[in-house]
């Protein structure tokens, strides 16, 4: 977990310039939420986007050859990022 080797501050500052903003944008408060972006609607409710106040910051390194399949999985997360740093040509 990248907190725990020191990144706790490098992601927090995230948070708070990048992610919660894009967040109370998508997941947040009537007071926050875009009703759409570039014309198309979003759909979305307040989940808690304008309150990000935490994180959980990891890395998983998948593999073409063996990740064929990821199985769903539920957490308490109120807004979850995940970014691909892998060319999706790989996969």
């Amino acid at each position: 977990v990248l907190n725990e080797i020191g990144l706790r501050p490098i992601f927090t500052a995230l948070l708070r310039e990048v992610f919660l903003p894009i967040g109370a944008r998508l997941f947040g408060d009537d007071a926050h939420r875009a009703a759409g972006v570039r014309g198309v609607a979003t759909g979305t409710e307040n989940w808690g986007g304008s309150s990000l106040d935490d994180h959980h910051s990891f890395v998983v390194q998948y593999q073409p050859n063996t990740d064929k399949h990821l199985d769903m999985h539920i957490d308490e997360c109120d807004v979850t990022f995940n970014f691909g740093i892998t060319p999706h040509e790989d996969f």
